[in-house]
């Protein structure tokens, strides 16, 4: 392990499909939220010293058989690819976290100049609500949306590794716009709507940043994910990108609500999202 690229994102704004478009890299060895997982849950807090960020970098790549890390169960359904690598040991440890933004900081403050580098994914607010609504594991039926859709009580638990609901969406954002200007050489930021508009030249910017090779496999996932269809909310494949047919829409009452918000929240206008 030479290099470090990690990737960030509220849950429901593209992590899923930027992850793999990452791991289509054949020098690149992909894991899946390791700070969620059973194996290296919280292992970075606010206490560690660098030393101890490096041992876990360290076992993260090293831990191959994990079946959360690979996400073997999406992988055997056909919902997530297999890339051909290299070889058994690639260069790049890279791993997506939806939990634990606040982790973005703290990796930046200690690694900034040296060889780990972060892509954060946004995407409009309105649209990563939408999604989460219509998301069957994330977001329960007898849920009230007009209740849920700012702080997500429910599905946040008032835990600070979560980031559901508006509020934890604006919280994010401001911080992407703060790294961006604080570590520009590090910290890399992509709007998910400019992948879906032109995903091979988004991502030929992002390997390029990355330092890592975008080759054949890389251009024909690509191609794929957007060429077919699993109607699954988790499958990176999506003819077009075209959203799936939503079973419930954000109501109107709410997307007007953030509309306005967004209007008063210097860091959205820059994305394009007021």
């Amino acid at each position: 392990m030479k290099n470090i690229v990690a990737l960030y994102g509220v849950p429901r704004s593209g992590t899923s499909w930027l992850g793999q478009i990452l791991d289509s890299c054949p020098d690149v060895a992909y894991r899946y939220q390791p700070l969620f997982s059973y194996r290296f849950k919280n292992r970075i807090t606010t206490e560690d010293t660098k030393e101890e960020m490096e041992r876990f970098f360290q076992e993260l790549y090293e831990e191959k058989e994990d079946a959360f890390l690979n996400q073997a169960d999406k992988r055997e359904s056909g919902m997530y690819p297999d890339f051909e690598k290299k070889s058994l040991c690639p260069s790049v440890l890279a791993y997506k976290e939806v939990r634990y933004l606040y982790t973005i900081p703290l990796l930046l403050e200690k690694f900034s100049r040296e060889r780990l580098k972060i892509v954060g994914i946004v995407r409009n607010p309105c649209d990563v609500l939408e999604s989460w609504i219509n998301a069957p594991s994330e977001y329960k039926p007898e849920w009230d949306i007009f209740k849920e859709w700012n702080f997500a009580e429910r599905k946040n638990e008032y835990r600070p590794e979560n980031y559901y609901g508006y509020y934890k969406w604006k919280e994010y954002i401001k911080m992407t716009a703060d790294m961006q200007i604080k570590y520009p050489d590090a910290f890399f930021r992509v709007r998910y709507e400019d992948l879906v508009k032109d995903a091979e030249e988004s991502a030929e910017k992002i390997f390029s940043f990355l330092e890592i090779p975008f080759d054949a496999q890389t251009k024909n996932f690509i191609l794929e994910s957007q060429s077919r269809t699993e109607e699954n909310a988790y499958s990176v494949y999506r003819e077009k990108r075209k959203d799936r047919l939503r079973k419930v829409y954000l109501p109107e009452e709410i997307r007007e609500k953030i509309i306005k918000d967004l209007k008063e929240f210097d860091a959205a206008a820059e994305l394009g999202y007021q």
